[in-house]
């Protein structure tokens, strides 16, 4: 069942299937319960493994302590796969651009859909990004956010630790 179902939804790509039964049988085994067994294949600065505490409050302090964000080779892949997906983005999104920009200006001896795209990333968007993203700020600001109907506040609230990774 993890490995069909993410999320709440049926896994429907055949290569998302093929991946998640790759992991589930990497993962969900006998295997995962023994003291030298590591989710990640290479030794990283955090090393994954399921933690044998007595208290509750030992794994909630080990989940914390746990880093925001992870390695490429924590998933068995190249440490660049991170500058190649975002490349890959970057160029969906300015290909996508500039196909849906109207043609008949260029026609006209107007700008082509091209140069449209450039201006307006150079002009408006560049404009748009900020300076500096102060993470430390969001995650101040994520801890005080609260939710009307459930307990606990910041990252412990599903929507938020939503937005968290969004941001």
């Amino acid at each position: 069942m993890i490995c069909v179902i993410h999320y709440g939804g049926k896994i429907t790509q055949e290569l998302d299937r093929d991946l998640f039964n790759t992991y589930g049988e990497l993962w969900i085994s006998e295997a995962i319960f023994g003291n030298n067994f590591k989710f990640n294949q290479e030794n990283l600065e955090t090393n994954y493994t399921i933690p044998d505490f007595l208290e509750h409050t030992s794994y909630v302090q080990y989940i914390k302590d746990l880093p925001d964000s992870d390695s490429p080779l924590v998933f068995g892949l190249n440490p660049s796969a991170d500058l190649t997906r975002s490349l890959s983005h970057s160029r969906k999104l300015i290909s996508t651009l500039i196909d849906t920009q109207p043609t008949d200006a260029a026609a006209a001896g107007g700008k082509s859909p091209e140069v449209l795209v450039k201006e307006m990333i150079e002009n408006e968007f560049s404009k748009m990004v900020p300076d500096e993203f102060d993470m430390n700020y969001a995650n101040s600001q994520l801890d005080k956010m609260k939710h009307r109907r459930l307990e606990g506040s910041g990252k412990t609230i599903p929507l938020v630790m939503f937005l968290f990774q969004e941001i």
